[in-house]
């Protein structure tokens, strides 16, 4: 089990266009993952930046074929205490039915975050049969088979969502546009092969402690040598003094009786150039400020217009169901001169 974080309107193969996007249109999704050493996939928990569910973040998920996905909402947008219990519960129940026996125990591979190993989440597992094995610190790059093999293929793929999307006419990517292209990204990158090899390059499954062994060691900071200091740049006219001020400089240094008028000009000439430069700034200053304001208006206003849904963990038919409610009530309160908004869960 790992969370695997993503930022609305960035990509590793998307950046340049989607730098463009104001910043508050980047809010964090935190996509919550589980696999199995046989290659089964435990159905994501996606966590949501936000107050409550909204209607317009899951105006795409009929294009999404999974049915079980389950989704929550946390005012930082990744994982707190309350959604570690309610994923615990989640696997519990997605994971039980696979096994041959009552008597039968789950081992859950995990890191050492104090939310995951909580007394209610520990507590939790002991009364399922699944016991909780942390991973020790720092080792998750070499140890967590989603780390391994899995992630660092669901982002190149994703990527290419947002390029598609781009290429397409779309300028952002927003939570309702976010679930059919981690749908997409997932399937071509949580196959079975990819899966299982996952496992083999952790040498967990099956075990082979010399994959890790062969690991180079990570360079500690006090074993590394000083890097050498940069040799002194030898002073210049050009990086000693500004072009002009330097001009101004050689014209009273001559011997010519007009160069007084010169310098004059060249004084002139100098303050121009740092005002418009100052100008521009001031400009270019004013303009990003007015983007900022913008984007913070713009997600209030729609917040107002749609119809919240209610619950903090919703699954993927709860959402479909509630959505369906909320769409007829919002269209009655339409007719009637208002707006419709369910009482958050």
């Amino acid at each position: 089990m790992d969370e695997k974080g993503f930022r609305e309107g960035t990509a590793d193969r998307a950046k340049a266009p989607c730098k463009r996007l104001p910043k508050g249109n980047r809010d964090s999704i935190t996509v919550v993952e589980a696999i199995s050493g046989d290659g089964f996939v435990v159905p994501p928990l996606i966590i949501f930046r936000g107050a409550a569910h909204y209607v317009w973040w899951y105006e795409h998920l009929d294009s999404v074929q999974s049915t079980d996905w389950t989704f929550a909402y946390t005012a930082a947008g990744w994982e707190k205490r309350v959604i570690s219990i309610e994923w615990i519960t989640h696997f519990d129940t997605v994971t039980k039915p696979r096994l041959s026996g009552s008597e039968q125990y789950r081992l859950l591979i995990l890191d050492g975050y104090e939310i995951h190993i909580s007394i209610e989440v520990v507590e939790y597992c002991i009364g399922a049969r699944i016991v909780p094995y942390c991973l020790p610190a720092h080792s998750a790059r070499l140890l967590q088979p989603l780390d391994v093999g899995l992630y660092s293929s669901l982002r190149k793929h994703y990527g290419e969502q947002v390029d598609d999307l781009m290429v397409s006419g779309e300028i952002e990517v927003t939570k309702g546009s976010f679930l059919p292209m981690l749908e997409n990204a997932r399937i071509q990158a949580f196959t079975k092969a990819n899966i299982l090899s996952a496992w083999r390059g952790a040498g967990l499954i099956p075990p082979n402690p010399r994959v890790i062994l062969a690991q180079p060691s990570p360079h500690r900071e006090s074993d590394a040598p000083a890097p050498a200091p940069p040799p002194p740049i030898p002073p210049t006219p050009s990086n000693s003094a500004p072009p002009l001020h330097h001009a101004r400089q050689a014209t009273l240094e001559s011997r010519n009786p007009q160069n007084g008028q010169l310098a004059e000009l060249v004084d002139s000439l100098e303050r121009f150039a740092i005002n418009k430069d100052t100008e521009l700034q001031l400009e270019k200053d004013i303009d990003q400020q007015r983007q900022q304001a913008q984007a913070l208006k713009a997600p209030t206003e729609r917040r107002e217009l749609r119809t919240r849904i209610g619950g903090r963990v919703l699954g993927a038919a709860a959402v479909g169901d509630m959505m369906g409610a909320g769409e007829s009530g919002a269209g009655k309160a339409r007719k009637s001169g208002g707006v419709h908004k369910e009482a958050e869960g």
